[in-house]
């Protein structure tokens, strides 16, 4: 409830006053304190003219502020992001809640003739989608369509969605809940070598810190990196390992088959390969996790380039969502008894240390 809530934050500021003797503050007290400190200059002592900022979605509102009142031109500001990956916790960000920022500085300056006058930015989107193909952008598509249906509010969609360039493979669902038959499927038809070679532009994706632990030997040497973390990174493939099964949420998988029950237009793939999961009414209050995993779901999925795998060693709660893409004839399925014929597919890739120290010098600059 918003009252215990709001109980804990006075718990929180409270002792914050009793530990000032050691200088303790947080980062809202922080932005707080600048823009105090701001309101009382006549005259900024610097002269910064335009900012241009990626990743927006990860800025609060009053960090945002903070630039527009920091920038010579207020209207020089140049931001990009993409809301569906707002996955920094304790922050919701829309752009059309960003546009309200100008809106206020309008109203504050109106009458000042000593400061710019400040204009509403428009929003522009960017359709065309450089990075992936459109194997992996429909299947993005598929949970900004979860995203629009039970979260329309927490981020900012557009009718458009990503077009892709190029066509490209279907990704792939590893039908097995057995690591070592993981690194079987993995391999394809190099199954003598008993370590799976990675390449330097390929990737394991995890929910948390912790999951990196639970990486098994046969994938031991790749670069394993949280959702969190790859954002805003880009690799030509991507291997998303036990994403369910280390998700906050358990039965709240199981509204996407009522989603899918409730548009049944959806559905082009009638093949029964897994279980019939048992749909669940989406309920606005119990469900409310469900809207950062889907959206940490997203951006695992466009991390990826050319090929995407996606593994879950729990039958129970991948069901949902791997019945789900089935049924809309966005993956491919592959078990122990198929092999990968496709090279181009295989995660397993030669050993190349020059690719890997460029890499490195990648991931420095970043």
């Amino acid at each position: 409830k918003r009252a215990d809530i709001y109980k804990l934050f006075e718990y929180y500021q409270e002792y914050l006053k009793q530990q000032r003797y050691n200088n303790l503050f947080d980062e809202c007290d922080l932005l707080h304190s600048l823009h105090q400190r701001l309101s009382k200059l006549e005259d900024l002592g610097w002269s910064i003219h335009h900012f241009f900022i990626d990743e927006v979605q990860d800025f609060t509102q009053a960090e945002l502020a903070l630039f527009v009142r920091t920038c010579r031109d207020p209207n020089g500001l140049f931001l990009t992001g993409d809301s569906a990956q707002s996955i920094m916790r304790g922050i919701a960000f829309r752009f059309s809640d960003a546009r309200t920022i100008f809106y206020e500085m309008q109203e504050l300056t109106r009458d000042r003739e000593d400061v710019t006058e400040v204009h509403t930015p428009t929003i522009s989107q960017l359709t065309i989608n450089f990075r992936s193909h459109t194997g992996i952008l429909n299947l993005a598509s598929s949970v900004i369509d979860l995203l629009k249906m039970y979260f329309s509010s927490s981020f900012d969609y557009y009718h458009n969605g990503d077009q892709g360039m190029f066509v490209g493979p279907m990704p792939v669902l590893l039908h097995t809940c057995v690591a070592s038959d993981l690194a079987l499927l993995l391999r394809g038809n190099k199954r003598e070598k008993s370590q799976i070679e990675f390449g330097a532009h390929q990737a394991i994706i995890v929910q948390s810190e912790s999951a990196k632990s639970q990486i098994p030997e046969e994938l031991q040497g790749a670069i394993v990196l949280t959702v969190f973390e790859s954002k805003g990174l880009e690799f030509d493939d991507v291997l998303l390992y036990n994403f369910f099964n280390d998700s906050v949420v358990d039965k709240e998988w199981r509204v996407v088959s009522e989603f899918l029950k409730r548009n049944s237009d959806l559905v082009k793939n009638n093949n029964k390969v897994f279980q019939q999961p048992r749909p669940l009414e989406f309920d606005e209050l119990q469900h409310k996790s469900l809207n950062s995993e889907l959206k940490y779901l997203y951006t695992a999925i466009t991390r990826a380039k050319c090929n995407l795998w996606i593994y879950d060693c729990n039958e129970h709660k991948r069901l949902p969502l791997f019945d789900y893409w089935l049924k809309r004839d966005l993956v491919k399925v592959v078990t122990l008894n198929e092999s990968i014929t496709n090279e181009e597919m295989l995660f397993n890739h030669a050993f190349n240390p020059e690719e890997w120290r460029k890499q490195g010098d990648y991931f420095t600059k970043k």
